[in-house]
């Protein structure tokens, strides 16, 4: 039992290690939302994962990134904070397990995921500074109680994409701020040789 949990413990740190490297390496937020999800279905050996962002109204949490999941199932409906008590209670900042998603009431597509072959789900939001801005889902075909070292695994890839997000934001104004400092000097450079 206790090299399956060091076997386990290394491969989380290797594919941590990784995900790392991708975040620094890239500031293409959906290079590396999918990076994290791909990490995150091969390190834990399940079904798929998800990674949705709330859009600017914080009302939708829209796909960013999937991997392991149908087209039918990632288009089944849109995902509303105010219908989904899975969300609402992980945009708090919780971690939320759902040992069988088709008897759980705080499931907002019971029936879509059945037919997609899910029985249990770990939810853990991406935040920065506490506030959670988004939403990763780690999808499991068979019933899973999800250890403790699972959950902060699969927080810790969270927190990186909120990492990549926040650094990917920074750039954006950077290079705004940059681009408009230039304009207006060129702008007045050219006023001025008239």
């Amino acid at each position: 039992m206790f090299m399956g949990a060091h076997a386990d413990a290394m491969r989380y740190f290797r594919a941590l290690y990784q995900a790392a490297q991708a975040v620094s390496s890239s500031l293409e937020v959906k290079t590396v939302l999918d990076q994290l999800a791909r990490t995150t279905v091969d390190a834990l050996r399940i079904k798929a994962c998800a990674i949705r962002l709330l859009d600017d109204n914080g009302e939708t949490l829209t796909l960013y990134a999937a991997h392991g999941l149908s087209q039918r199932y990632l288009l089944k409906g849109r995902v509303l904070t105010g219908h989904s008590p899975l969300d609402q209670a992980v945009l708090r900042s919780r971690v939320v397990i759902v040992p069988n998603v088709v008897t759980d009431p705080l499931f907002q597509y019971p029936r879509q995921a059945r037919e997609e072959g899910i029985v249990s789900v770990l939810c853990v939001p991406l935040r920065t500074q506490g506030q959670a801005f988004g939403v990763m889902r780690a999808y499991t075909a068979e019933p899973h109680d999800f250890p403790e070292i699972e959950q902060e695994f699969v927080q810790a890839l969270a927190d990186l994409g909120a990492l990549a997000l926040v650094n990917a934001r920074r750039y954006e104004r950077i290079a705004h701020d940059y681009h408009a400092t230039i304009d207006a000097l060129w702008g007045t450079r050219s006023r001025s040789a008239v």
